[in-house]
């Protein structure tokens, strides 16, 4: 059960060699693991490490801010996006405490602007978009974001938002066509069932249809690039029920 009365704790992590402070909360397990959560996530670190001079990050869903800072280690200009209010608020103060820019939106990531209702759990990394939250937040498009933070250019998009991929994937056409950034998504074809009615295999189709082919990385290991590969893709993922990352620039 959430509590929503305790107070934010303090823990040391390294984070690309630098010494960082966190916060979050004790009884939350995905903070209790933070450090490795943000040393762990291979794929998207390469991709980090890979950002150029000046280069531009979207962080959607955000969280409290770990792969925030893995970015600010490689120098990015950062865009932060988070629905849930408990953990924008871990991400500001993490932000504060660690002298790091990132500009910060309060909402979720949609096909269109409107509200969406929206639960928090005591597992901070699990807070999703469903029917029966207790919550209601606003809904943004990444184009409409990127838009207002006036950027000329987009090198790395980051999206975790437990089930509701497809529809940042909808609402950011335009910014993928036009800037054409390296894409790392998670796909989790759980959460995609429980939170939202979309099939795990249509949004897999979609991320083939944007992008021709692409990476699967961590457990998978291997290359998407037709609807053969994709089902075997599906069938690996389905059968092990793991969590992949998707990597891939749009075509």
């Amino acid at each position: 059960m959430l509590n929503t009365r305790e107070q934010p704790v303090s823990k040391r992590v390294q984070v690309m060699g630098v010494d960082r402070t966190v916060y979050g909360y004790e009884s939350d397990g995905f903070f209790g693991d933070i450090d490795s959560h943000i040393a762990n996530n291979q794929g998207l670190i390469t991709e980090i490490c890979g950002l150029p001079s000046g280069s531009v990050f979207v962080d959607v869903g955000a969280n409290i801010g770990g792969t925030t800072l893995l970015a600010a280690a490689a120098g990015a200009r950062i865009l932060a996006i988070e629905a849930s209010p408990r953990n924008a608020d871990l991400f500001e103060l993490n932000m504060r405490a660690n002298a790091v820019s990132a500009q910060l939106f309060r909402c979720a990531a949609g096909s269109a602007v409107g509200e969406v209702y929206f639960s928090e759990v005591a597992y901070g990394a699990g807070n999703h978009v469903e029917p029966s939250g207790a919550l209601v937040v606003p809904v943004r498009t990444i184009d409409s974001i990127v838009a207002e933070a006036g950027i000329d250019r987009l090198d790395l998009l980051k999206i975790d938002v437990e089930g509701y991929e497809s529809e940042v994937l909808r609402g950011a056409r335009e910014t993928l066509r036009t800037f054409r950034p390296t894409v790392v998504m998670e796909f989790n074809a759980y959460a995609i069932s429980m939170h939202t009615n979309e099939s795990p295999r249509l949004l897999a189709e979609m991320v083939l249809d944007i992008a021709g082919q692409f990476e699967v990385d961590s457990r998978g290991g291997m290359k998407v690039s037709d609807r053969g590969s994709l089902g075997t893709f599906m069938y690996q993922h389905m059968v092990h029920g793991c969590v992949n990352d998707l990597i891939w620039r749009p075509k």
